[in-house]
């Protein structure tokens, strides 16, 4: 008689390879998420960064920033490109030496519950960023600035 022996691959090691594809792919699954939020976060910053440019222009033009929103809080300076995931408006009535504006995430959306605003405090306190409102589950700033991502880290933009 002779002895053979069988090969091929087991039902056990097919689980395992499994088991790593699974744990890979999970991985890079959050990373890919992360990637895509600072991307659409940085698309954020640069609109009100534009925005921020041409409220400076009105502010020069006007003499007075009062007339940037509408009754509703809507701008009524033009916002580069289309965004779904925020809206731009007033967050606070602009005067003649004074504004805030910011992009308001959507909801439902990943965004819903974020703001970042841009602020002209007058001529003492000059320009500030701010992240005033974060989703649940996102860690807030420790410091006054735009944020990056959920973890809280802030974003390197600079107007």
């Amino acid at each position: 008689m002779t002895n053979r022996r069988q090969q091929g691959i087991t039902l056990l090691s097919l689980i395992f390879a499994l088991i790593i594809v699974a744990v890979v792919a999970s991985i890079a699954t959050a990373a890919y998420t992360g990637y895509v939020q600072q991307s659409r976060l940085k698309k954020v910053e640069g609109s009100l960064v534009v925005v921020q440019n041409a409220i400076r222009n009105f502010g020069e033009d006007q003499n007075t920033y009062a007339g940037i929103c509408n009754a509703a809080s809507v701008l009524v300076i033009q916002v580069p490109g289309k965004d779904s995931n925020f809206t731009y408006q007033c967050l606070s009535t602009p005067t003649a030496t004074k504004y805030s504006v910011g992009a308001v995430g959507v909801c439902p959306g990943r965004f819903c519950g974020l703001t970042l605003a841009f602020s002209y405090l007058g001529p003492s306190k000059g320009y500030e960023e701010s992240t005033p409102s974060v989703p649940t589950g996102w860690n807030k700033p420790t410091k006054t600035c735009w944020i990056a991502g959920s973890d809280g880290t802030c974003s390197t933009a600079q107007f």
